[in-house]
């Protein structure tokens, strides 16, 4: 997961909720005691789809299985928390905002973040015998947390001390989240392990009563006892033309995202994904932004989307057209012996290098970074000023590079002529 673009990192919400499903699924799995400690919502949401799965009932799995499962948990935790790290780091340098619905908060996240790693950390050391694999990623743990997480929780000492201040974490959820022991055997009472935890106010409820309260399970009772209730035998003729409709819809909808994915690979959409993460951070509802006007917002992203974007992909053209053009006359060079034409071979030389020295001079101050450092100091009027002087440039750039590869192909054939 820490491979992960930063750019990418705007959709971090989704990804934590497969994070969280995936974990609820491996801890029911692997438990020794047929009890789990998770929030309330996690029960809600994810558990009737982890009963619904094809482990769900079926014959507890081998020792040599859940140590499989334990190990890819605990690898899963270890590269949750470098992805932390990473994103911590993008958050700070404002990199990073996320997206949804609804724009989620830093504040937010990191506290989603921290639930994740206490519930993981608090079933894992509650077990009889605590898991090998977790005491090696514990201290990474709390490194992470120590982000992510309050200065009581981060420096209890002690899983005792840890589990009450886990519990009083959810005190500012008033009542609407919490953390419980789910009994998925449906006995009355928690395993021996956890008793500790429900006598410091942490909660205790049986599976059947998670399910009954869980809007997305369709039938409790069948998914405890492993019957199908789910199957449609026939449907319906409305039924059938939406589920037609659907397909053809997403299946040009698949093609558009396809399209996309492809764009943003090509160097010309990966400038304009850098573009719109500059936009994205400097034309924020932050304190101190609100100085610039919409009209003056719309007419930034004009000239970024057009003269901007033209003038670094042009950059990036003219920096490799000019790089071909070295290649050349270097090779050249060493296939040259007569003393006129390496003479001639070095006035090109010179022209390539003035060419470039000026092109050097555009690419220096036509950065992303110079674009977002003015961009909120300098006015429209005269972005596009200068936007204007480095097409003129660019254009003189382009004609001196035509000229310098008419005279490489003058030189390279004798049957041409070799001067302008």
């Amino acid at each position: 997961m820490e491979r992960v673009e930063t750019n990418s990192l705007v959709w971090f919400p989704a990804l934590l909720s497969v994070v969280e499903l995936a974990t609820t699924y491996v801890l029911c799995l692997i438990n020794p005691g047929n009890a789990v400690v998770i929030p309330w919502s996690w029960a809600l949401f994810h558990l009737p789809i982890v009963m619904q799965s094809s482990s769900a009932g079926s014959v507890s799995p081998s020792d040599s299985v859940k140590m499989a499962h334990l190990s890819c948990l605990t690898i899963m935790v270890s590269s949750f928390c470098r992805l932390l790290d990473k994103m911590e780091f993008a958050i700070n340098n404002h990199e990073l905002g996320f997206m949804g619905r609804r724009r989620a908060p830093a504040g937010m996240i990191k506290r989603r973040n921290t639930d994740y790693l206490t519930t993981v950390a608090l079933n894992f050391s509650h077990w009889p015998v605590i898991p090998k694999g977790f005491l090696g990623i514990w201290g990474q743990m709390q490194k992470t947390l120590a982000f992510t997480a309050p200065p009581s929780v981060t420096t209890a000492r002690g899983f005792q001390k840890f589990r009450e201040e886990s519990i009083r974490l959810y005190t500012t959820y008033n009542g609407k989240d919490e953390l419980y022991v789910i009994s998925l055997d449906n006995k009355s009472q928690p395993p021996l392990h956890f008793r500790d935890f429900v006598e410091n106010h942490g909660r205790f409820e049986r599976l059947i009563t998670v399910l009954k309260s869980s809007r997305l399970a369709v039938n409790p009772l069948a998914m405890l006892t492993g019957e199908d209730s789910t199957a449609v035998e026939e449907y319906s003729r409305h039924e059938l033309e939406m589920i037609t409709n659907l397909q053809r819809r997403w299946r040009r909808v698949m093609k558009l995202i396809e399209e996309k994915r492809r764009m943003r690979e090509t160097p010309e959409g990966k400038i304009i994904t850098s573009l719109q993460r500059v936009c994205s951070l400097k034309f924020s509802s932050v304190p101190g932004h609100s100085h610039l006007s919409i009209k003056n917002k719309v007419r930034l992203r004009k000239l970024l989307f057009t003269d901007g974007l033209n003038i670094l992909v042009e950059l990036e053209t003219a920096a490799a057209n000019i790089q071909r053009l070295k290649d050349t006359c270097k090779f050249l060079f060493l296939n040259t012996f007569a003393l006129a034409e390496i003479e001639e071979l070095d006035t090109i030389r010179a022209r390539i290098n003035h060419v470039d020295a000026g092109l050097d001079a555009l690419t220096a101050k036509w950065t992303l970074k110079w674009i977002g450092s003015v961009i909120l100091i300098m006015s429209p009027r005269t972005l596009e000023q200068h936007a204007r002087e480095a097409i003129h440039d660019l254009r003189a750039v382009k004609q001196e590079t035509e000229v310098v590869e008419y005279q490489l192909d003058a030189f390279a054939s004798p049957s041409k002529p070799k001067r302008l």
